[in-house]
């Protein structure tokens, strides 16, 4: 209920048909959600994506640019070089942008 306070009826509407399940949770426990899915799954996809070489960073810009471009902020980068543990060129540049 707490949604439709805050949400005009049709994007309510069009909220809960979207079959997501995310019209009757709480902003609290959307916040949970969102950070939830931030650790799991978007910054360890990141991880693979590099690891595939999909992606490639060889300087700090492409690699704020990859970050930036799946919305990723540059305060992760001490968790990104904890899950990149067997990527030391992606540690090493993340160390040196925290220098930075």
């Amino acid at each position: 209920m707490m949604w439709r306070k805050f949400l005009p009826e049709a994007a309510y509407l069009r909220l809960k048909e979207s079959a997501t399940g995310l019209h009757p949770k709480s902003p609290d426990e959307l916040v949970d959600m969102a950070h939830k899915f931030y650790d799991e799954t978007a910054l360890p996809k990141l991880v693979a994506d590099f690891g595939s070489l999909e992606l490639s960073p060889v300087d700090g810009r492409t690699l704020t640019d990859f970050m930036h471009t799946r919305g990723l902020r540059m305060c992760s980068l001490g968790r990104l070089v904890e899950l990149a543990d067997k990527l030391p060129h992606v540690q090493s540049l993340c160390i040196h942008e925290m220098i930075v």
